[in-house]
């Protein structure tokens, strides 16, 4: 009981976000290739919530953050067991590249686990969320008490902004929900030409986003590339709202070459290099 009490606690920090931003428009960032062809400096103007590794990109400074999320359970502890492989792993090489490469900034709010709070410094910009075992239960959906939209960090965003009072959200480089998606991230070498099986993803994020369209008057959008466009949502194209022109840019352009070194070592084997 007392450990309930506790995190709830912890917990009831998040409602002094409760719609401080009310009306306004959000991008949300993925990770996919797809932002292998943007110009991040471009976002500059707009405000942003950031996710798993997009703190690493080059231009992640040019970013106006509202959030940062990395939700992964656990994922800053010494002792880790894998989230895809479930191996318990006794020397957690993730954790040290995210804390050698200051995973967390002292002026930017961070989302993660609250089962990482014991691992974490205590900062008035970290804030913890919590399903108390509720998976994917749109009636819990208060991140100041039990918030069930903790399977990936997609969900968990879009929950966030909603609760932050953001009605048109963008989605970018969530290439999963692209009409062509291929598995990658803007970190990994190349382009992966392999067609992901992504139909359990794109149908629990369809019945997120129709939930908060039809209960928080939300709307939600895809920015689109030349070859990425959404069937699921309403099209944005990247160079007619920011007035740029797709250019392809390697991962070694993107991301300084220390910190894929380190990268390639870690639990989660990324394709960092040309094969």
């Amino acid at each position: 009981m007392f450990k309930d009490y506790l995190c709830k606690k912890i917990l009831s920090k998040n409602s002094e976000l409760h719609n401080v931003h009310y009306g306004q428009t959000c991008y949300l960032f993925g990770n996919g290739y797809s932002l292998k062809y943007i110009d991040l400096k471009k976002f500059n103007s707009v405000l942003s919530f950031t996710t798993g590794l997009n703190y690493i990109h080059r231009d992640f400074s040019y970013l106006n953050i509202v959030g940062d999320f990395h939700l992964h359970p656990g994922i800053f502890s010494p002792i880790w067991r894998h989230p895809y492989t479930h191996k318990i792993t006794i020397v957690n090489k993730t954790r040290k590249f995210l804390l050698k490469s200051k995973r967390i900034s002292d002026d930017i709010k961070f989302f993660t686990s609250l089962y990482n709070y014991p691992f974490l410094k205590k900062n008035k910009n970290t804030f913890y969320l919590h399903n108390f075992g509720a998976s994917l239960d749109l009636n819990k959906i208060n991140p100041a008490y039990e918030f069930s939209l903790m399977s990936g960090s997609i969900f968990a965003t879009i929950g966030i902004a909603a609760y932050m009072g953001f009605k048109k959200i963008i989605f970018v480089g969530m290439d999963y929900l692209s009409s062509n998606p291929k598995h990658g991230h803007f970190y990994e070498h190349g382009i992966r030409e392999k067609i992901v099986d992504v139909d359990s993803f794109v149908k629990n994020t369809k019945i997120v986003t129709n939930f908060y369209e039809k209960n928080y008057d939300c709307e939600f959008n895809f920015l689109s590339l030349k070859n990425s466009t959404s069937n699921h949502f309403n099209n944005i194209e990247y160079e007619s709202v920011f007035n740029d022109v797709e250019l392809y840019k390697e991962n070694t352009e993107l991301v300084k070459k220390n910190l894929l070194d380190d990268l390639s070592r870690v639990e989660f084997k990324y394709l960092i290099n040309k094969q």
